[in-house]
């Protein structure tokens, strides 16, 4: 792994040794870099020895970038040195975000809180990074596959008093179905997460000389799952009337037709399209929640080095998951004592988009519904006639 400080000279690996600007951190201990899909910022933290002179080489505020295998995977800024020690050694942990991280704080400059008919989400985002003078420190770029589709002036949304840059880009990004995250370089990246093929296997099987897993664990529930998702806009009288403008509905086949959960549709959407876009969202983000996949692997990489929003293939007979599916969390690890290992998190590869559809894996018998309607038939459309009754 290397680092490099104010994107210009190399902090240089070599077995535990570390050399920074000739300064020598003897007895390195730890690099942990991670990503997520959800996340729009990723996170570091670096743990060396302290140096002989007693002072750090790293101040609060420095760009590093950092590269696995001479692939950058983040340009990063220092938000926090610790300065640490126990009875048997004194280290600095240096730790923070990339660059993108003052945006997720930030909150809109007023400049840049109303637009007008046919702005798009590049619009709105190259806007307030001028306002906030950043365009040299931060591109962007639209990784979506094709043009972004400017708003109409029905779907403006107002800017909130307090609301971050971050979450105020993403009120218009849910709108289009796209995701916002930082590229390794640095830039501010709009994207669909629709996994990208890389080649990449998880093997995790029974007497099975060709595995790559560590340690792994599986989560297969329903707690947070529903079979019915309801999506409401408000009536002109407001909620209290119990009337609503336009509602939607959609529906999780894996969970109990006894659970159901409505909601209200955000501020600035409307109609009954939005609704059941809105509503096939939840339903996508609860399963994606309700089963995860975690993996650790040695190395950095497979075929190619593990990414989020890649599509892997898993064969895991000891978890009981197969198949193809997206990786929403990379973390990569550096350490002295155990080497270079990913920790992969993984869920269905169709979780973050706005099909409610289910993909193929071994599912355990506890992640089943009970419920098929053909098998129950009239014997549970008489169960449910008495519970209505009653």
């Amino acid at each position: 792994m290397t680092l490099i400080r104010n994107i210009s000279k190399n902090l240089k690996t070599s077995d535990s040794t570390i050399t920074l600007f000739d300064t020598s951190y003897m007895s390195f201990k730890r690099v942990v870099v991670s990503r997520t899909i959800d996340g729009v910022c990723g996170e570091f933290a670096i743990t060396l020895s302290r140096p002989a002179d007693n002072k750090s080489t790293f101040k609060a505020g420095d760009v590093i970038d950092i590269r696995l295998d001479g692939t950058q995977i983040m340009r990063g800024k220092v938000y926090t040195v610790d300065v640490e020690g126990d009875a048997f050694d004194d280290y600095i942990v240096i730790s923070g975000r990339d660059i993108t991280g003052d945006l997720v704080d930030s909150t809109v400059p007023d400049n840049s809180k109303v637009y007008t008919d046919g702005v798009s989400l590049l619009d709105i985002a190259s806007k307030i990074l001028q306002s906030k003078r950043m365009t040299k420190i931060i591109n962007i770029n639209n990784s979506t596959g094709g043009p972004i589709v400017p708003f109409t002036k029905d779907e403006i949304i107002s800017c909130e008093i307090g609301d971050t840059i971050i979450e105020f880009l993403m009120k218009y990004c849910r709108k289009r179905q796209i995701f916002l995250n930082t590229s390794p370089s640095g830039s501010l990246v709009f994207f669909k997460a629709d996994g990208k093929t890389t080649g990449n296997r998880i093997i995790n099987n029974f007497k099975n000389n060709n595995n790559n897993v560590t340690d792994y664990k599986a989560k297969f529930g329903i707690a947070d799952r529903f079979y019915k998702y309801t999506c409401k806009t408000q009536s002109s009288g407001g909620w209290s009337d119990g009337e609503v403008d336009s509602q939607a509905s959609v529906f999780d086949p894996g969970v109990d037709i006894f659970r159901e959960t409505e909601f209200k549709l955000e501020e600035g959407f409307s109609g009954s399209d939005e609704c059941k876009k809105r509503a096939a969202e939840e339903s996508n983000v609860r399963r994606a929640r309700a089963f995860e996949y975690e993996a650790t692997v040695v190395g950095f990489k497979d075929k190619v080095l593990w990414g989020v929003n890649q599509l892997v293939t898993v064969s895991d007979d000891k978890s009981g998951v197969q198949g193809e599916f997206l990786i929403r969390g990379v973390e990569y690890k550096v350490d002295s004592r155990e080497g270079t290992t990913t920790k992969l998190t993984i869920t269905d590869k169709d979780a973050y988009t706005a099909q409610a559809a289910l993909s193929l894996r071994n599912r355990q018998e506890s992640s089943k519904s009970w419920y098929n309607e053909e098998e129950t038939g009239e014997s549970l459309k008489a169960i449910l006639s008495e519970i209505t009754d009653g």
